[in-house]
């Protein structure tokens, strides 16, 4: 093999790490008392600064964002996460903590973040603080029934109180992300893996989760390479802790042959009080069937025995099946089928909880679902046999990948209480977005 040949091998390989990365204090909930956008409770909305001119060059702390609940107006939660002038998300604490050179102003690729659930009815100029310098009026638009829901963000002089309304925490000693429905956790010697799911808050009730588990499998010249989720090098790098998300930063390289690592790849994990996503870029500079006959990745979790056992599994392509899960498979009696599926969905008792990767166009590869019910199957090159049941996604035949630049976004959603057909929401988040405007006024 020559020294070009392997280098090209390297570097796919470190590319596809970009695909490796599934995924997820109690805080008062504040919910306003007007809905205008019911069935929503999952949108977060997110505006570029260049969207909200009238602010430009405010810091946050002179920002209010006001919304009414039909019988007064109100403050509600949000928060602006900036970003440098290349693009890259500025983490506020953390070992690599930094600033942007204006220090907390809003910038035009900055994000002002707030969630949907807070907006009310439109008001008049005249029921918001005189006091302003400006005000721009939000307005989201739901595409599937013409609902709609107002927010307005002022600029004032000095700084100003805000909503102490806190949905979403991180526990940087634990390491850990507290939402308004879940808890999750990382393993401290493995920052890119996730050790803990607890389906409620301040970490209560049983750890579904034994871990996140990565295998990429690659065909070459007659070698098959495994690599697997211990096989990264990874540190956390920075976070965000906003009181409507938290954004969690780690680097990660792959270790890949004989010492040699692929470059490092950085991730932000952005939690918010009921999910949480993260988008990887896929960067192909090369066709990739010149060096290998087959690539397979999968990535899911490995749940803990106890815990699953008795809870059931619905999947997208058939949302009136439940799969129980018992250690034992029998598929055809249950009603499992397999396949490509958008998401899956594993619900008991204590809580429900939604994964699922989203390719974004032009990636030509759909996932497929991997569920693994057989407390004794072989989970070679697993250290330990006898894992509980796992669950994620395979993608198939990523040689066929052309030379581009793609996008998947992964997602992990969790169970809001006695809300019928919950998952609908979240599917609603991801098909039919809210159609967001923006005015001054």
């Amino acid at each position: 093999m020559t020294a070009k040949r392997l280098l090209n091998i390297v570097l796919f390989l470190s590319i596809l790490t970009g695909i490796l990365f599934l995924t997820g204090a109690q805080s008062a909930t504040g919910e306003p008392g007007v809905k205008t956008l019911p069935g929503r409770q999952y949108d977060a909305i997110v505006i570029k600064g260049d969207r909200l001119a009238p602010l430009d060059g405010v810091s946050s702390s002179c920002i209010r964002l006001i919304a009414s609940n039909g019988a007064s107006v109100h403050d509600i939660p949000f928060q602006v996460d900036e970003y440098d002038p290349s693009g890259e998300m500025i983490m506020r604490s953390g070992k690599n903590a930094s600033s942007d050179k204006d220090d907390g102003a809003l910038d035009a690729n900055d994000d002002f973040v707030f969630l949907a659930n807070y907006m009310g009815p439109p008001v008049d100029r005249a029921q918001l603080p005189r006091d302003a310098k400006s005000w721009v009026a939000i307005k989201a638009t739901d595409p599937i029934n013409a609902k709609f829901g107002w927010a307005y963000a002022g600029a004032f002089e000095t700084k100003v109180k805000h909503s102490t309304v806190d949905l979403v925490s991180y526990m940087p000693r634990k390491d850990m992300i507290n939402g308004k429905l879940y808890t999750e956790g990382f393993l401290f010697d493995f920052p890119f893996i996730k050790g803990a799911l607890h389906l409620r808050p301040g970490a209560g009730g049983p750890n579904l989760l034994d871990r996140l588990q990565v295998r990429l499998t690659a065909r070459a010249f007659g070698k098959t390479l495994v690599k697997t989720e211990e096989d990264f090098k990874a540190k956390l790098t920075g976070y965000i802790d906003g009181p409507v998300r938290v954004v969690r930063q780690d680097k990660s390289r792959l270790a890949l042959l004989a010492g040699i690592s692929g470059p490092a790849v950085t991730k932000n994990l952005k939690f918010y009080p009921n999910w949480n996503n993260f988008q990887v870029p896929v960067n192909v500079p090369f066709n990739p069937k010149a060096l290998f006959k087959e690539i397979t990745l999968f990535s899911g979790y490995d749940l803990n025995i106890k815990p699953s056992m008795g809870m059931y599994m619905v999947t997208g392509d058939n949302p009136g099946v439940k799969i129980p899960i018992r250690g034992k498979p029998d598929f055809a009696a249950d009603g499992f089928k397999g396949g490509k599926v958008n998401w899956v969905m594993v619900e008991g008792p204590a809580g429900g909880v939604i994964t699922t990767c989203v390719p974004e166009h032009p990636f030509p590869i759909e996932p497929e679902l991997f569920f693994l019910d057989d407390l004794n199957a072989d989970r070679s090159p697993d250290k330990f046999p006898g894992a509980g049941p796992t669950i994620g996604f395979v993608f198939n035949h990523l040689e066929t990948l052309e030379g581009g630049n793609y996008k998947i976004n992964y997602y992990t959603v969790y169970r809001e209480k006695k809300v019928d057909n919950w998952h609908e929401g979240f599917i609603r988040m991801l098909n039919d977005p809210l159609k967001v405007k923006t005015s001054p006024l």
